[in-house]
């Protein structure tokens, strides 16, 4: 079963809300029985001691990550809402983008992994922010909150961040997916202020959880179209055999099933799933690679292996 890493802090740690609307929860169904979440978010953290968790030779144990290399089929980084402060998190901006190249790097040699995705900052909702860390604060100890006290995030300061993640990217080889400008932008489409996505200034709400969901899924589809999910045509469902993508389901779609031979259908079925994963992956990065395990499934169905080909294209 392949794996997908989401690191991070709170933005990352909350996607998995309890109201379901999470946007690592919404990744974890659309890739349903084709890859697991693993959902390494780290509330209050900055880059520095994201950077200091994931120290060489220790990723594996200390992230839980136990899949061999070829499982692993992405990883996002999401850091800066806490470097980008004033306070005690506050990292230096070059530090801050010194350390996501640290971090990119790591997962690389370690991991194995060649597709990384770091996403940027979003933008704050200052008024809702004072709101909700200044003014109610103060009001719970009896004192009165003044509004043109300076904040210890502002957007003027997170934009400078945005700006180190795009440079990350560029250096470390790996795309940035521009929350910052893609939130705004919605903002605008929709005619609605930014803490229409917010619950509190800072963090996200379910319609902003959505959007960062579909903003995610769209660098997949630009940078690795061959393991985006597409739709079922009839049902919309990306978990059914109508369904299609580069990665092979958990278990074989319940109306490819051969019941009057099932013991030997799984047997055969398991044999070339497993095969495929440990030989020629069938979402390789290289083209080269990916015609290899097409023609390799290929030679399995003139066998009359019975395994449905509705992934590799």
């Amino acid at each position: 079963m392949k794996q997908i890493l989401l690191f991070g802090d709170s933005l990352t740690q909350q996607s998995f809300s309890e109201d379901g609307g999470g946007w690592g929860a919404l990744l974890g169904a659309r890739y349903t029985r084709r890859a697991d979440i693993v959902n390494r978010g780290l509330s209050g953290y900055n880059s520095r001691w994201a950077k200091d968790l994931v120290a060489a030779g220790t990723i594996r144990e200390r992230l839980g990550v136990h899949a061999p290399s070829g499982d692993m089929l992405f990883a996002t980084v999401w850091l800066g809402a806490n470097d980008a402060c004033s306070g005690m998190q506050n990292v230096p901006v070059e530090e801050y983008q010194q350390n996501l190249e640290h971090i990119v790097a790591r997962f690389r040699q370690e991991l194995g992994l060649e597709r990384i995705i770091l996403l940027t900052p979003p933008p704050l909702d200052e008024g809702q922010y004072f709101e909700a860390f200044v003014a109610t604060r103060m009001r719970q100890q009896g004192l009165e909150a003044d509004p043109t006290q300076p904040l210890d995030r502002c957007n003027v300061f997170v934009e400078k961040y945005v700006q180190a993640v795009k440079q990350a990217g560029k250096n470390a080889g790996v795309p940035v997916l521009d929350v910052y400008s893609g939130l705004l932008s919605c903002a605008r489409d929709q005619s609605v202020e930014m803490k229409h996505f917010l619950s509190d200034g800072l963090h996200l709400n379910q319609q902003g959880n959505k959007q960062v969901f579909e903003l995610v899924m769209k660098a997949i589809e630009t940078n690795w179209p061959q393991i985006a999910p597409q739709p079922c045509k009839v049902t919309g469902s990306y978990g059914n055999a109508g369904s299609s993508c580069d990665i092979l389901p958990f278990g074989p779609w319940w109306n490819d099933i051969d019941h009057t031979a099932q013991k030997d259908f799984f047997k055969e079925w398991f044999k070339v799933a497993d095969s495929e994963r440990r030989g020629n992956d069938a979402i390789d990065v290289t083209e080269q690679g990916r015609k290899r395990t097409n023609q390799a499934l290929t030679d399995d169905e003139d066998r009359g292996t019975p395994l449905r080909k509705n992934k590799p294209k």
